[in-house]
């Protein structure tokens, strides 16, 4: 739920940013915005409620692939690098 909500904050933010282009006279259209399920646990029920509600919400606009929970995934979140960063990194170790 915390990163539904993280999700949530940046929507708003983002926006609040397209409304000044377009009051500047901009397009700024947004169509082109993808959803990503990342951290996915498909046995958790929740979780599964969670990623119903969105799919409800956003349609076909929410990927239907998803990232799977991984350790891989935790550590490229902690440590603010890419899956490819951290996994250079754990093939130099």
């Amino acid at each position: 739920m915390l990163d539904v909500a993280s999700m949530s904050q940046f929507l708003h933010m983002t926006a609040a940013m397209l409304d000044v282009v377009e009051q500047a006279g901009g397009d700024a259209g947004y169509d082109f915005f993808r959803y990503v399920v990342t951290r996915y646990e498909p046995s958790d029920g929740p979780q599964g409620q969670i990623v119903g509600l969105m799919r409800s919400l956003f349609g076909e606009r929410v990927l239907t692939n998803s990232i799977l929970k991984s350790t891989a995934v935790s550590d490229a979140g902690l440590t603010k690098q890419t899956l490819y960063e951290v996994g250079e990194r754990i093939s130099r170790a």
